[in-house]
């Protein structure tokens, strides 16, 4: 190469090899930043697979600890041997106060012997954290494919599931890389997978993690590699689906909404099917069941609540209860179990008389840390969540403004959006499960960081123009203003009342000695589509509807019945309603007799038990009328105000360019 086609070469502040210019980024391989990326590859693969406990079973020394190894010693050479400078990040200072606050939990710690495994534990995790920066960083460019092939090792893990459940059977569980759990949940469509992990959970929520940078491949890539990390990103989602986590349903949409609203673009357009997407995985067989189970957690009698539920719901009392009698820092970290056995004892929440205690987890990150460690590691976890969480909102902002001739640029956008989202979907699903896997989280941490770093030093677009606060305050005062007056007419617009109504559940009982209750019921559970339909046959039968039409007459038509299979004490519920209260209570008597006739029928070994009627309550209507002048008045308010600030965003753009041009055409022009 002669000095006339020599690219020019210049070190960034952060401390990586040197780069070339934009122009000539994608044509010149450096070696020492591929052999960092691949490593960086490696390392991320060994850990988010999650390939350590399967791989131990067969006599495989833990992945993760060999690419450590290599990492470390790639780390040590290139201080010492390359002479590259090592990173420096804010983020090392947040993990260092998390640290700092679990450990000091472990001075009031309850049993501070329980503190030493999982805060030896945490030491080691913490090694991620600089093993990922500092090979991120020394990546430079390339750190936007180090999840490539994360990507495709994780969907290969994943279309085993796939093949399990549709080809070969559940009895084959691949050597442990592909684990079942072979009962099935309440509302669930298919048993539950969960990977090489200990719970079906946990490996959703890897998968939710993971999710956005499988989006990320695909939007990068073209042709036949396009087709196949769509594959491979179908093969995760169904990965998602045959865990049958609820948490794992709800996170993963409301990533992919992330990813896609931080994408910006055309890209953005897809949020206009979300409303469809939404609606179909309510409505559709697979996943609508195990959804509507959400529902229990607003059922008033502990009777009717899906057991996984009640486990939570008393680990969450018990976890408020500690961190109210331990608040600065809490009984100590690893001490949760341990310490919430007494307060389930004292009463501080109520559980079925089947409930195994060894089976309640916290199921909720942030009230761990709190019960655990207090208000001080609570605020450990934050700050090292918000850093990280932050780094990667930085990064994915200055990856927005490269030049979009840049040949990185599409990459680099991409990989920090998806940073973003992972980091969301992440901690979203961390408010219904405890923690575990921190070390994969901390690789996402370690991510964000270097991401944040490598993009500092690379070339910015114009910014484009944006008002300012002064300019738009008075429209988004006036926005609001709109909004709360439209629900505050809603609200207050007079009803006038038109009937009475009533709600009544109905338990279903084994009929049959109570030593042998929970065996029926856990048999109907493995058989829950025959259940389901023996249920629904009381629901839809059209003798039953006939013979309730002359039990309560005229009444019949408001008669609403549904029923509910679940693992442990389904029901029947109802409603209807009526001119009173008085004439309520006759019908209810009617109604409950004529649905226990038609169980009793069915010539199943069950009974109803009908719950307590709650109260009648009265049936309000409000007049349209109104309602349209209380909504669609603030609306046209609402519309009228984004009309102006839009007006006056495209005047402020207009003079902004043209004092730019001008500003341009003086500095061409030079001093006259």
């Amino acid at each position: 190469m002669d000095a006339q086609t020599a690219p020019t070469l210049t070190r960034s502040p952060n401390g990586e090899a040197p780069v070339p210019s934009t122009a000539e980024a994608g044509s010149i391989r450096y070696d020492g930043t591929s052999r960092a990326r691949k490593l960086l590859s490696l390392y991320l693969a060994a850990e988010m697979t999650q390939l350590g406990v399967p791989l131990s079973g067969l006599g495989i020394p833990s992945p993760w600890l060999l690419a450590t190894g290599l990492g470390v010693l790639a780390i040590v050479a290139g201080l010492f041997i390359s002479n590259r400078r090592p990173p420096v990040s804010i983020l090392y200072v947040a993990l260092a106060a998390f640290v700092w606050s679990r450990a000091l939990s472990v001075l009031g710690a309850l049993d501070p012997r329980l503190s030493d495994g999982p805060l030896s534990q945490l030491l080691k995790d913490s090694l991620t954290v600089i093993v990922v920066v500092t090979l991120g960083v020394w990546s430079g460019r390339r750190i936007a494919r180090s999840m490539h092939l994360v990507v495709v090792a994780v969907a290969m893990i994943t279309a085993l599931a796939v093949l399990q459940q549709f080809v070969v059977g559940t009895a084959n569980e691949f050597l442990g890389f592909s684990l079942v759990r072979n009962d099935i949940d309440i509302g669930a469509s298919t048993v539950r997978f969960q990977g090489p992990t200990s719970d079906p959970n946990f490996w959703a929520r890897v998968l939710v993690a993971l999710v956005p940078f499988a989006i990320a491949t695909i939007a990068v890539h073209r042709g036949l590699a396009r087709a196949f990390f769509a594959g491979c990103t179908l093969s995760m989602l169904l990965g998602i689906y045959l865990t049958q986590s609820r948490g794992g349903f709800v996170a993963a949409g409301l990533t992919v909404v992330v990813v896609l609203a931080i994408a910006g673009g055309k890209t953005r357009r897809l949020l206009l099917t979300a409303p469809v997407l939404v609606g179909l995985l309510l409505v559709n067989p697979a996943t609508g069941p195990r959804l509507a189970t959400l529902v229990d957690l607003t059922k008033e009698s502990e009777e009717v609540t899906d057991l996984s539920l009640a486990y939570r719901e008393a680990a969450q009392r018990g976890g408020l209860q500690m961190f109210r009698d331990h608040p600065v820092t809490g009984v100590g970290f690893g001490n949760f179990d341990a310490a919430l056995l007494p307060y389930l004892r004292n009463g501080v929440a109520e559980l079925p008389p089947t409930a195994k205690f060894a089976e309640i987890a916290p199921h909720n990150t942030y009230l761990q840390m709190a019960a655990e460690s207090g208000i001080i590691g609570l605020g450990g976890f934050l700050l090292v969540l918000g850093t990280a969480g932050a780094l990667a909102a930085v990064a994915a902002a200055r990856a927005h403004r490269i030049p979009r001739n840049d040949p990185d640029a599409k990459h680099l956008r991409w990989f920090t959006t998806a940073l973003v989202g992972s980091i969301f979907g992440w901690a979203f699903m961390s408010i219904s499960l405890h923690e575990n896997q921190l070390r994969t989280l901390f690789a996402m941490f370690g991510l964000a960081a270097a991401a944040a770093q490598v993009t500092k030093s690379l070339p910015q677009g114009r910014r484009r123009a944006r008002l300012p606060w002064t300019v738009v305050r008075n429209e988004v005062a006036r926005t609001t203003v709109a909004a709360a007056v439209s629900a505050g007419a809603v609200l207050l617009i007079p009803v006038r009342s038109e009937a009475w109504v009533r709600n009544v559940t109905m338990l279903v009982e084994v009929n049959e000695p109570a030593e042998d209750r929970y065996i029926y019921l856990q048999n109907f559970a493995v058989h829950s589509v025959s259940w389901r339909r023996t249920l629904a046959e009381i629901t839809t039968s059209e003798r039953v509807k006939s013979r309730l039409a002359s039990d309560i007459g005229e009444h019949s038509s408001t008669l609403r019945l549904r029923a509910t299979a679940r693992r442990f004490n389904s029901s029947i519920e109802y409603r209807f309603g009526g001119p009173n209260p008085e004439t309520l209570d006759l019908l209810t008597v009617a109604v409950n007799q004529r649905i226990t006739d038609a169980v009793d029928e069915l010539d199943v070994p069950f009974r109803l038990r009908p719950l307590p009627a709650g109260p009648a309550e009265r049936v309000t209507r409000v007049s349209s009328i109104l309602v349209s002048f209380a909504v669609v008045l603030p609306l046209l308010l609402i519309a009228q105000s984004w009309g102006q600030l839009a007006a006056r965003r495209r005047r402020f753009s207009q003079t902004y360019s043209r004092f730019r041009a001008s500003l341009e055409a003086q500095r061409e022009a030079g001093p006259q």
